[in-house]
């Protein structure tokens, strides 16, 4: 999942971007962390992860209110 997290990461095209929230949100918590992290450190990704966060954690109020 990591890896699929990052290539779409990369990407980032409207497409990748609705992937990310919809895989981050029903598999988020079993991703390896530290992997992920390692992997957006090294291409520099940092922005677009951050990114993604923000929309999911968006999406989750959305779901819960």
């Amino acid at each position: 999942m990591e890896g699929f997290l990052v290539l779409k990461l990369r990407a980032f095209r409207k497409r990748d971007q609705g992937d990310l929230i919809t895989v981050w949100l029903q598999n988020g918590k079993r991703a390896d962390l530290d992997v992920l992290g390692a992997w957006v450190k090294r291409f520099g990704l940092e922005p677009n992860f951050e990114q993604m966060l923000n929309w999911t954690a968006e999406e989750s109020g959305r779901r819960l209110g």
